[in-house]
């Protein structure tokens, strides 16, 4: 808001404890704008199916929702946006990959089942990140509206 001034309000759907968060932050740090900002909570699905965005922003947290989530924000929020911008990891890589201990499988059950981009690749092959990345378009891209 500080940056696009002509934005008339901003909606952070969230989980409650994050809201507070985003809430006691938001009022420190920006207080001029604090009155433009609705925070509504990732349990309030009446609210979040009245919003209708111009702009729908994820950042790393899909990757941290089962899928049934994922597609209940597509199909109230992300689907009536005239924009989606998605920023999420293409897929999952093994620990011992960049240097951490092995973890036992049932450690990393949830990890990898977890978001739209579950396939385990090789983070640095140019080749599987080429592929993760297409994939990765193809699994966030909200479908075209019919009209």
């Amino acid at each position: 808001m500080t940056l696009s001034p002509q934005i008339e309000e901003y909606s952070i759907v969230d989980l409650d404890p994050m809201l507070d968060l985003s809430r006691k932050y938001l009022k420190l740090v920006v207080p001029e704008f604090f009155d433009r900002v609705r925070f509504i909570s990732s349990n309030d699905f009446g609210l979040q199916e009245q919003l209708e965005p111009d702009l729908v922003i994820n950042i790393d947290s899909f990757q941290e929702m089962p899928l049934s989530i994922i597609d209940g924000y597509m199909k109230r929020i992300v689907n009536k946006a005239n924009k989606f911008y998605c920023k999420n990891p293409v897929g999952k890589y093994l620990p011992e990959l960049v240097g951490m201990p092995q973890l036992s499988p049932e450690k990393l059950l949830d990890v990898y089942s977890l978001g739209r981009c579950t396939n385990i690749i090789d983070i640095f092959c140019e080749n599987e990140l080429l592929k993760a990345r297409d994939a990765y378009v193809e699994k966030y891209l909200p479908p075209t509206p019919v009209h």
